[in-house]
């Protein structure tokens, strides 16, 4: 029985210590065989960094790394790319200190490449000034660079792209700023694309906030976050769950059935279906259904069914929305919006049952035939989590409980 991975370990960290992993590679070969520009969303907790870890594994060609995964089976010829591969700075609050950030994100890219300094590169901190190199100009010098010293094809993966405008959220100045600064960004990576500058791009979030503000680059990128075939592509499905997690469930159905939350009888199908019920339910077609990872990890460490999903931290960001806002934070059951209510957004204006899509509390429930989706709350995890007061803030006088 492998070892758990823990909160925050990356896709190199899982397969270099032998940890569980669930492939997910079947969903990330369509995206290498048709090389393009990709989006996709996915809530706090569903391991968004995996599926950018794996991409960049299979970029570079490392093909024994991945032996034993669902590619490796393939007859694909795991050509060798330049990746670079960007987090976005999400813990500055002002759009000088976020342009600066970035601009060192790159710069040490270059540094970890032995990539020689041009101009752009050498005087990026000056990218807050008025005539400052943008964080743009810096990652065009890079790209440039790597195509003349390396004889392989660029690819850029982005990871949490909608960090700086998720911290400046009904900051009208910054956010309007940041912004800027990311339209420009994108635009500079749409750019190369269209030259041929870059192969391949993926870029990931919780929000589409970034690919709203980025419009004029994020125009041509193929969003994945809808798609039914993509659902699986982050979270375990009910299968997954039931092939990779059976040797870890018999010391939790003992330890329900000893403290009399399981009949004596129960067995290892009425575990997992508890298991469900409190964690999965997830969807963005409104008919495929996957579990948290986050949830599920913290349970089978725990072995106890409980909440989790409120330790992701959704539930702060939403309250600090609200708190922005000067409103109470509303936690419907459910809701129901036009795609183009949670596909477009403001910096100042914003659509909060799109926030709460997006961070986990609702996911699909339905999709009508005329294009409106129905939203709902997908497990107990969440539900819990929900209903419990928020301190300080929410006016319900009979709900004073918090959560431990």
């Amino acid at each position: 029985m492998r070892e758990l991975p823990g909160d925050g370990q990356t896709f190199e960290d899982i397969r270099t210590r032998n940890l569980l992993y669930v492939d997910k590679t079947k969903w990330l070969y369509p995206l290498v065989k048709n090389p393009g520009s990709y989006f996709l969303a996915r809530p706090y907790g569903f391991g968004k960094t995996l599926p950018v870890g794996a991409l960049q594994k299979i970029l570079e060609g490392e093909r024994e790394f991945l032996k034993g995964l669902w590619i490796d089976s393939l007859d694909y010829d795991f050509e060798e790319h330049s990746v670079i591969k960007l987090t976005m700075p999400g813990d500055r609050e002002k759009w000088s200190d976020f342009a600066i950030s970035l601009v060192r994100e790159i710069k040490e890219e270059a540094s970890f490449k032995n990539v020689i300094p041009s101009r752009a590169i050498k005087s990026g901190e000056d990218a807050a000034s008025p005539k400052g190199v943008s964080p743009g100009d810096v990652l065009w010098e890079l790209v440039s660079a790597l195509r003349r010293g390396y004889d392989a094809p660029v690819a850029i993966l982005i990871d949490d792209c909608d960090a700086p405008i998720r911290r400046v959220l009904g900051n009208g100045y910054e956010g309007r700023r940041i912004s800027d600064i990311l339209q420009s960004f994108h635009s500079r990576v749409k750019i190369m694309r269209e030259r041929g500058m870059v192969n391949f791009v993926f870029v990931t979030g919780i929000t589409k906030f970034a690919r709203s503000f980025g419009f004029r680059g994020f125009a041509d990128y193929t969003d994945l976050t809808m798609d039914s075939e993509f659902n699986a592509i982050c979270g375990f499905t009910p299968e997954e769950f039931e092939n990779r997690f059976q040797a870890y469930l018999p010391e939790i159905l003992d330890l329900r059935k000893s403290e009399g939350l399981m009949p004596a009888d129960a067995d290892a199908e009425s575990l997992m279906k508890e298991i469900e019920d409190w964690y999965g339910g997830y969807s963005w077609d409104g008919k495929n259904r996957v579990l948290n990872p986050w949830s599920v990890f913290r349970m089978l460490r725990a072995k106890e069914l409980k909440p989790h999903w409120f330790k992701t931290g959704s539930q702060k960001f939403l309250v600090e929305v609200a708190r922005r806002d000067g409103q109470t934070p509303a936690f419907g059951e459910t809701a129901e919006m036009d795609e183009c209510e949670f596909d477009s957004v403001d910096v100042e204006k914003f659509n909060r049952d799109a926030l709460r899509f997006y961070e986990g509390s609702l996911t699909v429930d339905m999709k009508s035939s005329d294009g409106r989706y129905f939203f709902k709350r997908p497990n107990k995890d969440v539900r819990r989590a929900m209903d419990v007061k928020v301190p300080g803030f929410s006016p319900d006088k009979k709900n004073e409980k918090t959560l431990n």
